[in-house]
């Protein structure tokens, strides 16, 4: 649920998120946000061509 306390929460986990060079992030836990499934199997495909990209 997107409210104040989950936002907060959020930019703390993000902030710590971060600071992590040798992980990657995504998807409904990773943005902290609900997404329907296509649209995070979009993200992640997205995420990996530009991790083997660079």
């Amino acid at each position: 649920m997107n409210d104040e306390k989950n936002n907060y929460l959020y930019e703390k986990y993000k902030a710590l998120a971060d600071k992590e060079n040798k992980v990657i992030f995504g998807g409904r836990l990773g943005m902290y946000k609900y997404y329907d499934m296509h649209h995070i199997i979009s993200e992640a495909l997205d995420m990996v061509g530009k991790e083997f990209n660079e």
